[in-house]
């Protein structure tokens, strides 16, 4: 491959590309994302350091008019910790392509277009999904126990899973039954992955991409629900902990009744005198929601927000409906208390003056964007969660 064409991609890379894929996967990754406050300013090394101020004043009281003052005491204070997580997202083009192409401009474009469309999509979608899941990489779980199979039957949100993707199926980082194998084929109806060999897999293995374990960005699921998060144990401080609602009735989720939205709104506020400013669910729980609208007559508010997003809202409150979400979820967050820690914006690896890399035994060359970032929340308790609502 001449060495103009390469240099001709990377500068394009550069000059063209990049500026125009930052905008893209800071707006395009959902609602939340787009609205979220972006910053270095919490970088200490390698980690995310934060003080969370928590409780009252100590030294505020009446007394009488020879009576000692009230004892001074400031509010309490928690150092809060998090790792800077790497996020990337790798393109490949072959020499081929580069040789075919490098005397038709319009050609060259075209490949590199369609890898940095494709490159944008799966970054919002890869974005989207941590921003709702865990730090566990966790896309979904084993049904059953599987022996000698291509076929495995999935418990969460299907959708997360397409063909082409590589995962790992395990217990834990020492328990691993299966190794980075490709997804040839998913049956989103029936809620199955096919793999192009067979596996051995036992029932409540967790399914993430390949090496993603225990490696992605805090979401919203450890905020709900993680017993220690941000190097702080919840157990004895309960001051970290959001307010959750379950309206399970002997285990069946329950018909949505709007009350329990305001309920959760109210609970907020009282306990830290913020109102939540954006409702996260899945499509069933939304639809629920529009269905006890609609049965009441009631009209449909809406609510611009930013990235160029028109939502459906409550009380003022835009529900953002999220693909990721888990089932029978509806979660109240006040989003001026999150921030997106990261130490920069996204960036191609070319420290060694070089975007473009070859690829070892092949004829390809290869390119690679990264972030290092991770989700912190300031004050969980200025989040709810209501669970058991009955899907449509």
């Amino acid at each position: 491959m001449g060495t103009s064409t390469l240099t001709t991609l990377e500068n394009a890379l550069k000059t063209y590309y990049r500026p125009a894929i930052i905008p893209q996967l800071d707006n395009g990754s959902g609602p939340m994302f787009a609205a979220l406050r972006k910053t270095a300013e919490f970088v200490v090394g390698n980690k995310f350091k934060f003080g969370l101020e928590y409780g009252r004043s100590g030294g505020i009281g009446a007394r009488g008019e020879y009576d000692d003052l009230p004892t001074p005491s400031a509010r309490k204070y928690a150092q809060a910790e998090a790792e800077t997580k790497t996020l990337a997202s790798r393109f490949a083009i072959t020499d081929k392509v580069l040789k075919t192409t490098k005397d038709n401009r319009a050609a060259f474009v075209d490949q590199v277009t369609r890898q940095m469309d494709n490159l944008v999509i799966d970054g919002n979608d890869m974005l989207r999904r941590m921003m709702v899941g865990t730090s566990t990489g966790q896309m979904g779980t084993v049904s059953a126990d599987v022996t000698t199979a291509k076929v495995v039957t999935v418990v969460g949100t299907i959708e997360a899973f397409y063909p082409g993707q590589l995962v790992d199926i395990l217990t834990d980082a020492d328990t691993k039954s299966v190794d980075g194998k490709e997804i040839v084929d998913v049956d989103y109806d029936n809620s199955t992955i096919t793999f192009g060999e067979n596996v051995t897999v036992t029932a409540d293995q967790i399914i993430c991409l390949a090496g993603d374990y225990g490696k992605e960005m805090t979401g919203l699921k450890d905020i709900m629900t993680a017993t220690t998060i941000y190097g702080i144990n919840r157990t004895n401080n309960k001051w970290f902990s959001p307010t959750v609602y379950d309206k399970y009735s002997g285990g069946v989720a329950q018909d949505l009744d709007s009350l329990w939205m305001q309920t959760a709104i109210d609970q907020i506020k009282k306990r830290t005198g913020e109102k939540p400013n954006f409702i996260v669910c899945n499509d069933g729980v939304k639809r629920a929601y529009l269905d006890e609208q609609n049965a009441y007559k009631h009209n449909i508010d809406f609510k611009d927000v930013d990235g160029g997003y028109r939502l459906i809202a409550y009380d003022d409150v835009p529900i953002t409906d999220e693909k990721y979400m888990d089932a029978e979820i509806m979660d109240f967050i006040a989003l001026k208390e999150f921030i997106l820690g990261r130490l920069g914006d996204w960036d191609w690896m070319d420290d060694d003056g070089a975007i473009m890399h070859r690829i070892n035994n092949k004829t390809a060359y290869e390119g690679t964007m990264v972030m290092y970032a991770d989700l912190l929340c300031m004050k969980p308790a200025s989040n709810a969660r209501i669970k058991g609502i009955k899907e449509y």
